[in-house]
C-alpha cells in the first residue's frame, strides 16, 4: 500500500471530501471560518464524520478534543498537528539562518 504524503492542501480537500460523503453538505457554501455548529449536522452523522476522518488520516481524536474544536480550521489544524505536517516540512528543510549567524546585513 502507497503511504499518502499529506501537505495541508491535500487535507483540506480530503476534509471536505469526507465531509460531503459522509454528512451531504453543500460544499459550496462552507468555509474554513465557519462554525462546526452552523452546518446543520446532526450528532450522529457528526460521529461518522469524525470516525470516516480517523480512517482517512489514520489518526485518533479522542472525544475530549473534539468538545474543543469550534471551527472548521480548527479541525483542519488539528489533523495537520496530530500528523505533524509543519514538523516534517520543517525536517526537510535546511536551516541556513543559524548555519550562517555571523553574516550580518549592512
Amino acid at each position: 500500500m502507497k503511504e499518502t504524503i499529506w501537505t495541508r492542501e491535500k487535507i483540506e480537500d480530503k476534509f471536505f471530501e469526507t465531509l460531503d460523503k459522509v454528512c451531504f453538505v453543500d460544499m459550496r457554501e462552507i468555509s474554513l471560518g465557519d462554525r462546526i455548529s452552523d452546518l446543520d449536522i446532526d450528532s450522529l452523522d457528526m460521529i461518522e464524520f469524525i470516525m470516516a476522518c480517523e480512517d482517512v488520516f489514520y489518526i485518533e481524536i479522542p472525544d475530549d478534543d473534539i468538545e474543543d474544536i469550534k471551527i472548521i480550521s480548527e479541525f483542519i489544524d488539528y489533523i495537520v498537528d496530530s500528523l505533524d505536517i509543519e514538523k516534517k516540512d520543517k525536517e526537510k528543510k535546511p536551516d541556513y539562518v543559524s548555519k550562517y549567524k555571523w553574516i550580518q546585513k549592512s
